[in-house]
């Protein structure tokens, strides 16, 4: 279980390290992602740990605000009621979250009587409860016995042959029968259904894709608009399934099994050419120098109405003053 889950830009990670000691020092669980598992999904273990936590520090500063991963870990952690914010290099939280409270970490070096940080131990006293007594408050996995228990004598080890030879026949006995009947063995009803389960979802979503992002990564949106709430993402190179869709938005399904909604032109079907970049010398398609002339044209037409707006006024002025004399 975690006590609290730190939200930040990696622009800052060594000071954000520092409030990871400080807060651990005070005897909470925290995670961040700096513990992230390798064989997990980067989004799966984010909404799990948000989830589980009982406060969520976010950590704004000039590139945290232009995070749009930080915007999205906020603002579930502010659907959630959990939300602590603090500031780094006197950034200014993006809209609505300043509109809520906010600790000034700017001038913080770790000092535990610093005005603002005293704020943010307030908030997690009552958000997650008071502190312990300081240190890494995670439960043991295993407890050690008090003493050991007495060695045992050879009659009492006789006395316990046939009760550990009837356990030994009846353990075999139930792992004959899972073997036998568990789902996931040939021909039997179980791994029917997993079959049947897995043939639905590539009958569903037949096409094999990819992203054609220039960031290097695209969001999955719980809702087929661009004001959904983000549930994931999918980096350059993971492959994922969709199907042909109407509209602008298409419905996704990844290889762990997450489905949400990706703009189309941030999707690549597989034997579909990824999208140039074009770096100023690439000769435009004849579309694109249409779209080009037909801003230039409008562009050309404002600029005209413009000048002959100021030309208007400015023969008003002089009427005016040839009136006046």
């Amino acid at each position: 279980m975690v006590d609290i889950f730190i939200s930040y830009s990696r622009d800052n990670q060594d000071k954000v390290r520092l409030l990871a000691e400080r807060t651990r020092a005070l005897g909470y669980r925290i995670w961040w992602d700096d513990e992230l598992p390798p064989h997990k999904s980067y989004s799966d273990v984010i909404t799990e740990k948000i989830g589980q936590a009982k406060a969520a520090i976010v950590v704004w500063s000039q590139s945290a605000v232009a995070s749009e991963w930080v915007r999205a870990e906020a603002d579930v952690a502010r659907n959630q009621k959990k939300l602590v914010q603090t500031v780094f290099d006197e950034a200014t939280p993006p809209m609505p979250f300043n509109q809520i409270q906010f600790a000034n970490l700017s001038d913080w070096k770790g000092e535990d009587d610093h005005r603002d940080w005293q704020k943010v131990v307030a908030s997690l006293a009552d958000l997650c409860g008071p502190p312990g007594e300081g240190g890494d408050a995670r439960e043991p996995s295993y407890a050690l016995p008090s003493e050991p228990p007495p060695p045992a004598t050879d009659v009492e080890a006789s006395s316990r042959l046939p009760l550990i030879i009837g356990a030994l026949f009846v353990i075999g006995a139930i792992a004959v029968a899972l073997f036998v009947f568990l789902p996931g063995n040939s021909g039997e009803p179980g791994s029917d259904r997993a079959a049947a389960g897995q043939q639905s979802v590539e009958d569903e979503f037949p096409l094999g894709a990819m992203i054609d992002d220039p960031d290097g990564f695209s969001y999955i949106r719980n809702a087929p608009s661009g004001s959904a709430a983000v549930i994931g993402r999918v980096l350059d190179g993971e492959q994922f399934f969709t199907r042909e869709q109407n509209g602008d938005w298409w419905e996704i399904v990844t290889e762990d099994g997450a489905r949400g909604f990706m703009h189309r032109s941030r999707i690549r079907l597989a034997g579909e050419p990824a999208t140039p970049v074009n770096d100023g010398n690439t000769p435009l398609t004849p579309a694109e120098q249409e779209q080009l002339d037909d801003l230039r044209a409008s562009q050309e037409e404002a600029l005209g109405r413009i000048t002959d707006a100021l030309d208007d006024v400015s023969n008003q002025i002089e009427g005016r003053g040839e009136n006046s004399e």
